[in-house]
């Protein structure tokens, strides 16, 4: 049924009102298409820009990456680490999230449980500098790649991991503050598992899909929800609940392919595009000021009193 516009201009008079003290506003913290990357390979000059992209800075353990045909494509001899910085993002408020989306393609998977690994950070404050040789450090051991003092053991955060031919399970993992120089190596005490489920095949040259979510509960904890939709995969997802989070801050990404398997050549390559990061925020908006409500009041008045003037008419 149609409102009557009598009724329909005093319900507008207060929409304003409702509207001052709920909504939520998304921020994007990172957004990389790679469709303006430079095309050049990794590598080059002593402590050159090894970002790849003229949207994000993209840093690498080893001369790993390259840009063709509007994607990034990231083929270590053996295994590597490719990292990006964007500016913090903290969940406060119950509903509060960060998110990371991404497109990508596999080819030659090699055997490996955990062969394929992305994760969401906080470094404290403490970021990686490049070495004399521009490189950021190999992130799964300890190694001269890394500038002096590396950061990484101060890094607290979670990863997602997977094994590409399916033979591993499909993982959801938190790094706590420890001893480690390893960012995203789950060879050591640094990672607890959180949640498993069965993995799946992944197709070569074939499209996926991936998304890694975090949302802060009522309760103060973090539902994490990390999931792969494309090919031939079936409700491919885990999730969890993280009781007493790590850290509620995130200021780093990372993915990491491991293809060194004795089954298979050390051939294996991961494309990736479409790369984003993004927040919801439900802070409250400011209650507003009594002149505000003194305006609506106003308008709502003005409104009836036409209404009346319209009746006696």
């Amino acid at each position: 049924m149609l409102m009557k516009p009598r009724v329909l201009l005093v319900c507008s008079a207060f929409a304003g009102l409702g509207g001052a003290l709920s909504g939520q506003v998304t921020t994007v913290a990172l957004s990389d298409a790679f469709a303006e990357a430079t095309a050049r390979s990794s590598g080059g000059a002593a402590s050159a820009p090894l970002g790849v992209s003229s949207a994000t800075q993209w840093y690498e353990s080893s001369n790993v990456l390259s840009v063709s045909d509007g994607a990034m494509a990231f083929q270590p001899a053996a295994s590597a680490t490719v990292v990006a910085f964007y500016a913090p993002q903290t969940l406060t408020y119950a509903g509060d999230s960060i998110s990371l989306a991404f497109d990508f393609r596999v080819t030659a998977p090699a055997n490996i449980n955990a062969g394929l690994r992305l994760g969401l950070f906080d470094s404290g404050g403490n970021l990686p500098t490049p070495n004399s040789n521009g490189l950021i450090g190999n992130g799964t051991s300890a190694s001269t790649d890394y500038a002096a003092n590396a950061p990484w053991v101060n890094y607290k955060g979670y990863i997602s991991t997977l094994n590409p031919t399916g033979a591993g399970a499909f993982s959801i993992q938190e790094r706590a503050v420890g001893t480690s120089q390893s960012l995203i190596s789950t060879t050591n005490s640094v990672y607890a598992a959180l949640k498993t489920a069965t993995g799946q095949a992944f197709e070569e040259q074939t499209d996926y899909h991936g998304v890694l979510t975090f949302t802060l509960n009522e309760t103060g904890g973090l539902d994490i929800y990390s999931a792969i939709t494309g090919g031939l995969l079936d409700n491919y997802a885990v999730a969890t609940t993280d009781a007493t989070p790590a850290t509620l801050v995130f200021d780093t990404i990372s993915f990491y392919l491991n293809v060194n398997s004795s089954s298979v050549p050390a051939a294996g390559t991961l494309t990736l595009d479409n790369i984003r990061i993004s927040t919801l925020s439900n802070a409250p908006s400011p209650i507003p000021e009594p002149s505000t409500y003194a305006v609506i009041a106003g308008a709502a008045m003005l409104t009836l009193g036409v209404i009346r003037r319209r009746r006696r008419t």
